[in-house]
């Protein structure tokens, strides 16, 4: 959860959705995949015969996390382009969470985990 998440969690009822169509943009939240599902699904498929359950796991357990995140948040990965990619450079080990550090959403987990 980033620091804009939290931050608006803690509002309470002042940020509480009474009519979707109504409701402020920088009162809303995001839940939004880490390691966005294009990113996994190509590694799923790219490498099909390899997969045992062990490293499966393994895997999704790292890649498969999620992330709650404003509305302006998940707009500055758009301004970064990072809103459906990695930053460049990134693989499948590298931290899941690089694409907040990237765009300077504050908050992400230092390990990745």
């Amino acid at each position: 959860m980033s620091d804009g998440a939290k931050v608006l969690m803690e509002m309470g009822e002042a940020a509480r959705i009474e009519d979707r169509k109504s409701h402020p943009k920088e009162l809303s939240l995001v839940v939004d995949h880490s390691v966005p599902l294009a990113h996994i699904c190509n590694a799923l498929w790219a490498d099909r015969g390899s997969w045992r359950l062990e490293n499966l796991r393994d895997f999704l357990g790292r890649c498969f996390r999620r992330a709650v995140i404003t509305y302006d948040e998940n707009r500055r990965l758009d301004t970064f382009g990072l809103r459906s990619k990695m930053p460049r450079g990134w693989r499948l080990d590298d931290d899941p969470f690089a694409r907040y550090r990237e765009a300077h959403i504050v908050g992400a987990p230092k390990e990745g985990r």
